[in-house]
């Protein structure tokens, strides 16, 4: 065990099933790198599990050269122990390399309701031709609330827990179980924007279109992102849990210009 500890050497393997693994050192005596096969139960990891279900019902009124209307809503559910390449609650984007499973303690408690989680999403798209040349447009975006985790110290695990250098990373908080997707509830998040397109035909024959785009014209500012970290050390709370890291986009004007020649 002075030789080999728990953090000795890192593998690509799949959670849940037998490994056999290659040391990438020699142990005292031996003259080639020894082969070791792990059962699943050896290794303790459970399968990486996500499933995404959902209800969708549409409606569409087709432009008849003064009007269309077309929208939706979803019902959602999307769960697991594993978000997928990346880890959203850590703000991990190295692609397949999360630390979710770099050790057995994270994985307690770790199925439940994901980032990409919206239970309820509704969505509207609209235009009208206000005359020839001028055409309006709006759309709304309204979703559920995302469901926050928090993030703390494994108490029964020292791998998982002060001694693994990764801080507070397993579903624990003040000494209990903390499931994934158990802790504070976002926002709900509403988005309005508007559109106007106004042609011009140019003394050349070419087509000039003039156009403005209002992005969340009520300037809404939900909350998007939170501080998901609970603990500072083992039943030690952070005081910065809950804290808004992302807001959604304010306000916006683009204006833009298209010639056809």
């Amino acid at each position: 065990s002075s030789i080999w500890t728990g953090y000795h050497q890192y593998t690509i393997i799949n959670p849940g099933s037998d490994s056999t693994i290659v040391l990438n050192e020699l142990l005292p005596g031996e003259t080639s790198l020894r082969t070791v096969d792990f059962s699943a139960a050896d290794l303790g990891y459970p399968k990486a599990k996500r499933s995404y279900d959902a209800v969708e019902f549409t409606f569409q009124r087709a432009f008849d050269g003064v009007w269309s209307l077309r929208g939706s809503y979803t019902w959602s559910k999307s769960k697991g122990n594993s978000e997928g390449g990346v880890q959203s609650d850590f703000s991990q984007t190295d692609t397949g390399v999360t630390q979710d499973f770099d050790q057995p303690g994270f994985t307690d408690h770790s199925y439940g309701y994901l980032p990409n989680h919206r239970a309820h999403r509704v969505r509207l798209f609209g235009s009208y031709q206000v005359m020839e040349d001028l055409l309006v447009g709006a759309n709304v975006l309204i979703d559920s609330p995302r469901q926050f985790s928090c993030f703390g110290f494994n108490p029964t695990n020292g791998y998982a827990n002060f001694e693994n250098g990764y801080g507070a990373a397993s579903h624990y908080c003040g000494g209990v179980a903390a499931p994934r997707g158990e802790g504070i509830d976002g926002g709900w998040t509403f988005d309005a924007s508007t559109s106007v397109r106004y042609n011009i035909e140019l003394p050349t024959g070419s087509l000039m279109t003039l156009r403005a785009d209002v992005f969340n014209i009520f300037n809404g500012d939900s909350v998007l992102r939170i501080d998901e970290i609970g603990e500072d050390a083992v039943l030690t709370p952070r005081p910065q849990y809950g804290s808004p890291l992302g807001y959604q986009n304010p306000r916006r004007v683009r204006l833009g210009l298209d010639i056809e020649f």
